[in-house]
């Protein structure tokens, strides 16, 4: 077994640091009273784009700006005039 130098050292940290970091939301925390709370679940809602029907989890709490897939900025809203399948043909 070959020994660590002094990047993979510092890279092995970081990866533990994250995969603790990482951990659901079950850790105690004490509040200001001294009495220990458990932490709140985190939620997310899940968006679907009106424009290309894409479905998907946001990164963050904040409401997306455009759809993932398709990119449009409009993906919150149903289009207006829809065509017809006898205009399309």
């Amino acid at each position: 077994m070959e020994k660590l130098n002094e990047d993979d050292k510092k890279f092995v940290g970081n990866v533990v640091k994250k995969l603790h970091s990482n951990r659901p939301n079950q850790k105690n925390i004490e509040s200001k009273g001294g009495e220990k709370e458990m932490e709140k679940p985190l939620t997310l809602n899940e968006y679907t784009c009106e424009r290309c029907s894409h479905t998907w989890l946001p990164r963050s709490q904040e409401k997306p700006r455009v759809c993932p897939k398709c990119m449009s900025p409009y993906w919150d809203r149903p289009r207006k005039n829809q065509p017809s399948e006898e205009e399309t043909i």
